[in-house]
Protein backbone atom coordinates (compact mmCIF):
# COMPACT_ATOMS: atom_id res chain seq x y z
CA UNK A 1 0.00 0.00 0.00
CA UNK A 2 2.64 2.77 0.81
CA UNK A 3 4.06 1.83 -2.60
CA UNK A 4 0.41 2.20 -4.41
CA UNK A 5 0.25 5.01 -2.27
CA UNK A 6 3.79 7.01 -3.04
CA UNK A 7 3.18 6.12 -6.83
CA UNK A 8 0.13 7.97 -6.76
CA UNK A 9 1.67 10.92 -5.55
CA UNK A 10 4.77 10.88 -7.42
CA UNK A 11 2.64 10.69 -10.62
CA UNK A 12 -0.60 12.51 -10.06
CA UNK A 13 1.15 15.91 -8.46
CA UNK A 14 5.23 16.42 -9.43
CA UNK A 15 4.01 19.85 -9.56
CA UNK A 16 2.94 20.50 -5.83
CA UNK A 17 5.76 18.49 -4.34
CA UNK A 18 8.23 20.44 -6.36
CA UNK A 19 6.38 23.47 -5.69
CA UNK A 20 6.25 22.47 -1.97
CA UNK A 21 2.65 22.70 -1.84
CA UNK A 22 2.51 18.99 -1.03
CA UNK A 23 4.99 17.21 1.18
CA UNK A 24 4.73 13.17 0.97
CA UNK A 25 5.75 11.52 4.13
CA UNK A 26 5.89 8.16 5.44
CA UNK A 27 5.93 8.18 9.58
CA UNK A 28 6.75 4.73 11.73
CA UNK A 29 4.23 5.45 14.13
CA UNK A 30 6.14 2.57 16.61
CA UNK A 31 8.94 5.22 16.50
CA UNK A 32 8.38 6.89 20.04
CA UNK A 33 8.82 10.42 18.42
CA UNK A 34 5.50 10.27 16.36
CA UNK A 35 3.28 7.58 18.95
CA UNK A 36 1.17 11.09 18.96
CA UNK A 37 0.48 9.89 15.38
CA UNK A 38 -2.14 7.34 16.31
CA UNK A 39 -3.89 9.41 18.40
CA UNK A 40 -4.20 12.33 16.54
CA UNK A 41 -5.29 10.80 13.60
CA UNK A 42 -7.52 7.89 16.18
CA UNK A 43 -5.39 5.25 13.79
CA UNK A 44 -5.69 1.54 14.62
CA UNK A 45 -3.56 0.05 11.61
CA UNK A 46 -1.33 1.24 8.44
CA UNK A 47 -3.15 4.30 7.07
CA UNK A 48 -3.11 6.56 4.46
CA UNK A 49 -3.82 10.22 6.15
CA UNK A 50 -3.95 13.52 4.19
CA UNK A 51 -3.77 16.74 6.25
CA UNK A 52 -3.94 20.48 5.24
CA UNK A 53 -1.81 22.82 7.34
CA UNK A 54 -1.86 26.37 6.76
CA UNK A 55 0.80 28.68 8.35
CA UNK A 56 2.19 25.67 9.60
CA UNK A 57 -1.16 24.61 11.32
CA UNK A 58 -2.96 21.59 10.90
CA UNK A 59 -6.42 22.86 9.89
CA UNK A 60 -8.05 19.63 8.55
CA UNK A 61 -7.53 15.90 8.29
CA UNK A 62 -8.91 12.85 6.72
CA UNK A 63 -7.91 8.65 7.09
CA UNK A 64 -8.53 7.69 3.90
CA UNK A 65 -9.60 4.32 4.63
CA UNK A 66 -11.24 3.23 1.85
CA UNK A 67 -7.80 1.96 0.70
CA UNK A 68 -7.87 -0.72 2.89
CA UNK A 69 -10.99 -1.93 -0.16
CA UNK A 70 -8.78 -1.14 -2.76
CA UNK A 71 -5.65 -2.72 -1.67
CA UNK A 72 -6.35 -4.93 -4.28
CA UNK A 73 -7.01 -3.12 -7.51
CA UNK A 74 -3.84 -1.02 -7.74
CA UNK A 75 -5.82 1.32 -10.48
CA UNK A 76 -8.56 2.34 -8.28
CA UNK A 77 -6.89 2.49 -5.36
CA UNK A 78 -3.95 5.33 -7.27
CA UNK A 79 -7.63 6.98 -8.59
CA UNK A 80 -9.26 6.78 -4.72
CA UNK A 81 -5.92 8.70 -3.28
CA UNK A 82 -5.23 11.17 -6.36
CA UNK A 83 -9.04 12.13 -5.94
CA UNK A 84 -8.50 12.59 -2.43
CA UNK A 85 -5.50 14.72 -2.55
CA UNK A 86 -6.95 16.74 -5.02
CA UNK A 87 -10.04 17.46 -3.43
CA UNK A 88 -7.79 18.76 -0.55
CA UNK A 89 -5.83 20.76 -2.97
CA UNK A 90 -8.72 22.34 -4.36
CA UNK A 91 -8.00 20.90 -7.97
CA UNK A 92 -10.00 19.15 -10.08
CA UNK A 93 -8.94 15.66 -11.98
Amino acid sequence: MEAYAAEAVGTGFSGPLERGDLEWRVVNTDAPENKHFVEDYKLYTRSLVIVKVRNGKQIEWKNLEKIWDLVNDKRDFIKYVQEEISTYLGERQ
